[in-house]
């Protein structure tokens, strides 16, 4: 099965995985802060649209649909922002740094 939209709320950890895996979203209801910070910044960057309420996240689903063009131009600018492998980098700078001392 092939998915080509994510509906979410813009939390940091499913913002990442789709980030890295190049899925463009739609971002539902953002809570202030930083769901709302996270949703404004990848609207912004093009890899996102924001849904601010039920029927915004309708009309950009259904537009979405029937473009299906903006949804791969949305899939390159979230691959483009995406990190797929940063917790294993994140991993070996560390190891490294400690086994410099040793």
């Amino acid at each position: 099965m092939k998915n080509d939209i994510l509906i979410t709320k813009p939390g940091g950890l499913i913002i990442s995985e789709a980030l890295a895996i190049g899925m463009c979203m739609i971002l539902a209801e953002p809570l202030p802060g930083q769901e709302r910070a996270n949703a404004n910044f990848l609207a912004r960057k093009g890899a996102a649209f924001k849904g601010e309420t039920t029927e915004k996240v309708e009309l950009v689903l259904k537009s979405l649909v029937e473009n299906p063009g903006a949804i791969d131009e949305m899939k390159t600018k979230a691959r483009g922002l995406g990190h797929p492998n940063s917790s294993a980098l994140i991993a070996k700078i560390i190891l490294e740094d400690l086994t410099q001392d040793i």
